[in-house]
């Protein structure tokens, strides 16, 4: 079912354990293009890009995260990797 966003985070979540990571892409895409504001593929999403080292698309995903999930681990890594980011766009710059 294309509309089941939680099945297509779990389908990207396999394909980023595996590191098929374009495959995981597209599953959070089509997730995010049936839901545009679900917080975990926004989450999971940015975390295979920053480990694409494409750290600076990521940021938007982890910014949106966060404006939905705001405790937890999970919304602490996101703001550890923000700031990560923000580091080293300053170190860039």
């Amino acid at each position: 079912d294309r509309d089941y966003i939680e099945s297509w985070t779990q389908i990207g979540c396999v394909h980023s354990e595996q590191e098929e990571f374009d495959s995981a892409l597209g599953a959070f895409k089509i997730a995010l293009d049936v839901h545009p504001d679900y917080p975990e593929a926004h989450l999971h999403r940015a975390e295979v890009l920053h480990q694409l080292g494409r750290t600076a698309e990521a940021v938007s995903h982890w910014q949106t995260y966060l404006k939905f999930v705001n405790r937890g681990p999970w919304a602490e890594t996101a703001r550890q990797r923000l700031a990560g980011a923000e580091t080293a766009n300053t170190a860039d710059a």
